[in-house]
């Protein structure tokens, strides 16, 4: 375990060098907060159906949107992309450590430093300014920080997925071009899950994707009680369980079957 852990520590560490591009990250999302806030609010007030959200609750789901916005970007481990066309992928294999832990340590760093940087000043700005509900209780930052963490274990599992990918395909364009947008919907990045068709709603929860977004921010409004977090912490975990399973079984197979060139 120590090996990883200093893995993700030391690349945690380095992607938070990268501040100038956070606060260009965090202007940008406040922009499209407040766009996005008008439009909902208008929503509302032009609606007569009762909405399964409160609109504070559903203003405080936008800008949590916006602040774990990064959570969202899944992609190929981009330093495993180059090895993999130069030929060097050859001494991730040599590495006395678990091939795949160690690529999930490194996304769950790359994952988690942007969305520290720019959560943190998104938090404060909106709470300040922008309506943005605090926490009712320590139990509900609690569930909160649980719903994220489980959150970035399912991403980091899409991401050794994709970046095991590459063994096979070289390129994960193909891939990220399908991922980006079924993201964007099924984590209620776009449209807050609650409000989509109730005929759609069965298939949104049933998908991992609504844990990246979704189910953090609705433990966090209270949308969804204690009672009810067992049950989405326990398809949390059994879709994790699943596509850590499925990712070890793709790497192996990728492993037994790889061939380097370059150098």
């Amino acid at each position: 375990m120590k090996p990883y852990l200093t893995v993700l520590g030391a690349q945690y560490r380095m992607l938070l060098q990268y501040r100038a591009r956070a606060w260009a990250g965090l202007v940008t999302q406040l922009f499209w907060g407040l766009i996005r806030v008008a439009i909902f609010t208008s929503f509302y007030q032009s609606s007569v159906r009762v909405q399964p959200m409160l609109l504070p609750d559903i203003i405080t789901y936008l800008w949590m949107t916006q602040a774990l916005f990064a959570l969202t970007y899944w992609s190929a481990s981009p330093e495993v992309s180059e090895m993999i066309r130069n030929g060097s992928i050859a001494y991730e294999l040599l590495r006395p450590i678990d091939l795949y832990w160690f690529w999930f340590a490194r996304a769950v760093a790359s994952r988690l430093a942007p969305t520290t940087l720019r959560s943190i000043p998104l938090f404060v700005v909106a709470g300040l300014l922008f309506e943005l509900k605090m926490p009712a209780s320590a139990t509900t930052v609690l569930l909160f920080l649980g719903g994220v963490a489980s959150g970035v274990a399912i991403i980091a599992a899409l991401s050794c997925i994709l970046t095991t990918a590459l063994l096979y395909t070289l390129s994960s364009e193909g891939i990220m071009r399908l991922s980006i947008p079924l993201t964007l919907l099924f984590s209620g990045l776009l449209v807050p899950l609650p409000l989509l068709p109730s005929w759609f709603q069965p298939v949104v929860y049933f998908l991992p994707l609504r844990h990246i977004l979704d189910t953090p921010i609705r433990l966090y409004t209270g949308n969804i009680s204690p009672p009810e977090s067992v049950w989405v912490f326990l398809h949390a975990a059994i879709w994790l369980i699943t596509l850590v399973l499925w990712g070890r079984w793709l790497l192996k197979r990728a492993v037994t079957r790889l061939v380097a060139q370059g150098g």
